[in-house]
């Protein structure tokens, strides 16, 4: 029941989050790009990836990324925006965060951009994070525009 009430919300405000200023700026995306570490070989799984610009971005430069998000609406606009872009590498996924659909060790980072503060049971969601990282790879969570990495 909860996570359908959460799902109609982020369907409602796709297109505000879509055209929000922040996910476009690519001086921040570049910094998060960075802080994170990432590679040209990693793999990355963006959780909770919004209409996916960050995932998107980060395609340019990996091998594989992919996005999941439990809003319908926006993983819509994010498949739109890989046929802008013209990425073969990139997929999108709608999916309650809290049961990602990825088998474990599957990434070799994982990371949540300013979502967590969304989540009903944000253990599970880090949890699900965690199985799904390759035991060397690294797991990022952005707090409001602060970063952390475990590693």
């Amino acid at each position: 029941m909860q996570n359908q009430i959460i799902k109609e919300q982020f369907n409602r405000q796709a297109e505000n989050f879509a055209n929000w200023a922040i996910g476009k700026n690519i001086e921040y995306l570049d910094a998060y790009f960075n802080f994170c570490g990432i590679q040209p070989t990693d793999r990355l799984l963006d959780v909770a990836c919004g209409p996916g610009e960050f995932t998107i971005f980060i395609a340019k430069r990996i091998s594989e990324a992919r996005g999941v998000d439990i809003s319908d609406r926006e993983i819509e606009i994010a498949n739109g925006l890989i046929k802008a872009f013209g990425l073969g590498n990139i997929g999108f996924d709608c999916s309650d965060v809290e049961h990602l659909p990825y088998n474990d060790n599957s990434f070799s980072v994982v990371v949540c951009k300013s979502a967590f503060h969304h989540f009903t049971n944000p253990d599970k969601v880090f949890k699900e994070m965690i199985r799904c990282c390759e035991n060397s790879g690294k797991v990022s969570i952005q707090i409001l525009q602060h970063m952390r990495t475990i590693m």
